[in-house]
């Protein structure tokens, strides 16, 4: 866990650049400290906002993930 809310939006905008792969440079929903800041109106705000995530794109990722695992296990003529 972060140490404080900068160090917590810093981690999660590292993570969101990740996860775009090849979008990475992207800035989108990108935020600055000073911009969160303003929004939730204290550090402690912004440190528990970074550890919230969206359950829609978070469950669509996961399967994706694991569609492929069992597709990629099931397709091979490997021998076992």
């Amino acid at each position: 866990m972060a140490a404080n809310g900068a160090g917590a939006m810093a981690f999660r905008n590292g993570l969101k650049r990740t996860m775009r792969g090849p979008l990475a440079g992207s800035n989108y929903k990108i935020k600055s400290y000073d911009d969160l800041f303003a929004y939730y109106g204290s550090d402690d705000a912004i440190k528990a906002a970074s550890g919230r995530t969206n359950r829609g794109f978070n469950a669509t990722g996961a399967n994706l993930a694991i569609g492929g695992s069992v597709g990629a296990a099931n397709d091979c003529d490997c021998q076992q």
